[in-house]
C-alpha cells in the first residue's frame, strides 16, 4: 500500500482520494466503478468530468483503463498486478461504488 499512496502523491490533492479508492476497488477486485460513482466520489455530478479524471489519471500514468469484449472498464494499478474486475462505465450511481480507501493492509 506504501507504493500506491507514493502514487497518489504524484496527484492534484483534490484527485488522490478518488485514486486511493480505485486503488483499494482493484486490490479488492470489485467491479470497475461507473462514471457517476467516479463523479460522486470527486464531488461532481458529470459523467465527462469523471471521464477526463480518468484520463488524467491515466496520463499521469497512475492507472490504465481498457474495456472488456463487452464494453465494460476494467482500471489496472500499473506496476502491481491489481486491477478491477469488468464494470459497466454507464451504470447508475451507486451500482458498484467506489469503496473507502483505507491508509494500511
Amino acid at each position: 500500500w506504501a507504493e500506491v499512496l507514493t502514487m497518489a502523491g504524484a496527484l492534484p490533492e483534490d484527485m488522490q482520494g478518488v485514486f486511493l479508492s480505485l486503488a483499494r476497488a482493484a486490490f479488492d477486485r470489485r467491479p470497475c466503478p461507473s462514471d457517476a460513482d467516479v463523479a460522486h466520489a470527486y464531488g461532481s455530478r458529470s459523467p465527462g468530468r469523471a471521464r477526463r479524471l480518468l484520463a488524467y489519471m491515466e496520463e499521469q500514468r497512475v492507472i490504465v483503463c481498457r474495456l472488456d469484449g463487452r464494453g465494460r472498464r476494467i482500471v489496472a494499478i500499473p506496476g502491481l498486478a491489481w486491477e478491477t474486475a469488468p464494470g459497466d462505465p454507464n451504470a447508475a450511481a451507486g451500482s458498484a461504488s467506489l469503496p473507502e480507501a483505507t491508509s494500511a493492509d
